[in-house]
């Protein structure tokens, strides 16, 4: 033999380090300026960045329970092995720290930096125990502390504006939300209809992470909502920060607004549900199938919106014409909702760009208590065709009434197989002997978080990704957003079909309110197959309260009445309380619950004389 086979042994990589992961993470050092790390991180989010990927990284999170006092000491409930709850006295000084730092983010905190020496004195010690004896590793406390000192420091992150006052302001927010705002590229979306018209914006690009000194291929971190009371996650352990993967698993951006609202103080919610398209004609479904061995029949097909058209033929985008006459129905429905409505949801697919942007800047201008417009779009503001999730925020700017608006893309393709091509009555456009999948550019995958009434934040998904653990469910579960609307192309939205269990697992956790709404063209094709006359168009979920005098709210099927076209519901924030596993509250947070619906109609005869029975067909 010329030569002799490298020992297999000497080829495994060194076990990872606290310090080695501290210096993956910050490579710059966590004082830029020199270069090193043995100086704690600037800020609250950098910080807290540092020391949950630590944590998590190494499991020990797992190993961090509340403080328990017990009463009588039967039966034997302490733990004997490496688990280990801080005492009460030592949370409420890290608490304390935490909110003294807040008030100044740029004053020099001892306990701060004791704690990172003591942190950085283990920085050659194993990140990973051994599995077999797992022993509780010195620097967990340090880090556990610095977590919560973190965490405590940014309360409020991500929803203070700069018009708010107060005599303790927090200088770490106030940071945090100039560099979430200020990192916000804004584009003007020129309109078709008036030059001068510069008040509808697009906002795509954002920071996706407030530790802005750390590395996003290791992490990224970020403010957010509610903190789940089940399980044991990294995620369970902090209120006010979340830490997300790295950045492509989605992009994720929070959005806030610059100023307040006289709205904030508002605690009720009308949201205006209009189920359109309220028909699907023929041919609106084609596809075409592989040409491959037989027992691989499959096929791609799209979706041509032939109901945004009014007039007999092919064409199936809309003319201007068409544009006008559904704003105005949109408009009549807004008039016989009687009350505010302070949004406007419709389904999957239901729109097209040019129709959606005509009613935005309508709602912007014509209503003012219109605070949102979601709506399933066929393609965003630069004319990229998709399967689209389109938001807009309305809100007083400078004296200036604007629309920002944001889209992404849907994150799985509907799958189509023979059950449901016959329950849809799609056996004329698709062949029930073959597996459709939605012909959809998946591309890069984003999910956007609204900050709204200065305690709550919420986001919108599109059908399959409420059922699809992976990636945005992972991260709506980190980031706890107080709403979720589900826009989706499905059939009636019962309580045990799977709507009803996916919305019931985001309830649970992170504890999100969650609504769904379908087109009611669906609901009609599968009552027809099925020879039944189902309605529901919505489904209403929220964490269980436990009173018993709200058990019939929390989970709600809204059907559609037969002379009506819209449904208005009216929902309340109520003060929630959430606890971490460390046994921290937070009673700054916010639940939304169901109190009421309201049907809204059109009478017919009216629907006749002002043109809109290609809106309504029925």
């Amino acid at each position: 033999m010329k030569g002799r086979r490298r020992s297999r042994a000497t080829n495994f990589r060194a076990s990872a380090t606290v310090g080695s992961e501290l210096r993956r993470l910050f490579p710059n050092g966590t004082n830029p300026d020199t270069g090193r790390w043995s100086y704690p991180p600037a800020l609250p989010a950098e910080l807290f960045g540092a020391v949950a990927h630590l944590l998590e990284a190494s499991g020990a999170y797992t190993y961090i329970v509340a403080p328990f006092a017990s009463t009588r000491g039967v039966p034997k409930v302490s733990y004997s092995g490496a688990t280990q709850a801080p005492r009460e006295t030592q949370l409420v000084a890290w608490r304390r720290i935490g909110k003294r730092w807040a008030s100044n983010v740029f004053k020099e905190q001892p306990e701060i930096v004791e704690l990172w020496a003591e942190l950085w004195a283990c920085r050659n010690h194993v990140l990973v125990a051994g599995q077999n004896s797992r022993p509780r590793l010195s620097w967990w406390k340090s880090a556990h502390a610095l977590l919560v000192i973190a965490d405590e420091a940014s309360t409020n992150c991500g929803y203070e504006t700069f018009d708010d006052d107060g005599a303790d302001p927090n200088w770490a927010n106030k940071l945090a939300s100039y560099l979430l705002i200020n990192r916000t590229g804004k584009l003007v979306i020129p309109s078709s209809r008036s030059r001068s018209d510069d008040r509808h914006l697009s906002r795509h690009v954002a920071l996706d992470s407030l530790a802005v000194d750390a590395s996003r291929d290791v992490v990224r971190v970020l403010p957010k909502g509610r903190t789940t009371d089940v399980g044991c996650t990294m995620r369970t352990l902090s209120h006010n920060l979340t830490m997300l993967r790295p950045h492509g698993h989605p992009n994720v951006y929070w959005h806030q607004q610059l100023w307040s609202s006289t709205s904030d103080r508002h605690d009720s919610l009308s949201v205006l549900l209009i189920p359109f398209p309220y028909d699907i004609p023929d041919g609106c479904f084609k596809g075409d199938i592989h040409n491959g061995p037989a027992d691989m029949k499959w096929g791609r097909f799209r979706v041509e919106q032939k109901w945004l058209y009014p007039k007999v033929g092919d064409c199936h985008w809309s003319d201007r014409s068409a544009r006008r006459s559904f704003v105005d129905f949109v408009n009549e429905l807004l008039l016989r909702a009687n009350k505010d409505v302070h949004g406007v949801v419709l389904p999957e697919y239901s729109l097209d760009w040019a129709t959606y942007d005509e009613l935005v800047r309508y709602l912007r201008d014509e209503w003012p208590a219109i605070e949102f417009l979601i709506a399933g779009v066929s393609e965003d503001c630069n004319r990229r065709k998709g399967n689209q999730v389109v938001f807009s925020v309305m809100h007083q700017e400078l004296g200036n009434r604007i629309a920002e608006t944001h889209s992404r893309r849907k994150h799985h393709r509907w799958r189509l197989d023979d059950t449901q091509i016959r329950t849809y009555g799609l056996q004329a456009d698709l062949s029930t002997d073959c597996i459709w999948w939605e012909y959809l550019e998946i591309e890069e995958r984003v999910l956007h978080i609204d900050v709204f009434r200065s305690q709550s934040a919420f986001t919108a998904v599109i059908c399959e990704d409420l059922a699809r653990a992976d990636p945005v469910v992972s991260e709506i579960r980190s980031l706890g957003p107080n709403l979720i609307f589900a826009l989706l192309m499905d059939g009636p939205q019962m309580k045990e079909r799977w709507p009803g269990l996916y919305a019931t697992n985001l309830a649970d956790d992170p504890g999100s309110s969650v609504l769904t709404l379908t087109s009611f063209a669906l609901i009609k094709r599968s009552n027809a197959t099925f020879g039944r006359n189902k309605r529901t168009i919505a489904l209403w979920r929220n964490r269980p309260t436990n009173l018993s005098s709200r058990a019939a709210k929390d989970f709600v099927e809204l059907d559609l009445a037969d002379d009506a076209q819209a449904v208005v519901v009216n929902l309340r924030s109520t003060p929630a309380v959430d606890v971490t596993i460390d046994g921290r509250q937070d009673r700054n947070t916010t639940s939304w619950q169901f109190e009421h619906a309201r049907q809204v109609g059109i009478p017919s005869d009216e629907i006749d004389a002002r043109g809109w029975r290609w809106i309504v067909p029925y």
